[in-house]
């Protein structure tokens, strides 16, 4: 298991596209806990994130296969 002060994502930016899926959720939410600095692309609604996460994300709705 790793530590979360020694992880390869403190401190990182990172994009997790369809943030808001069965596999996008359960990721940020390790991200989150690693200490990185997390960048949400989804089609739901922003609300639906905050719900999550709150302010502990940076959130964008959109289509990426447009």
């Amino acid at each position: 298991m790793l530590h979360k002060k020694s992880s390869i994502y403190h401190g990182k930016h990172i994009l997790v596209a369809g943030g808001t899926g069965m596999i996008g959720i359960p990721l940020i939410q390790a991200l989150l806990e690693f200490g990185a600095h997390v960048t949400v692309v989804s089609l739901e609604q922003e609300d639906y994130a905050r719900g999550l996460w709150g302010s502990a994300i940076k959130f964008f709705r959109g289509d990426l296969t447009e």
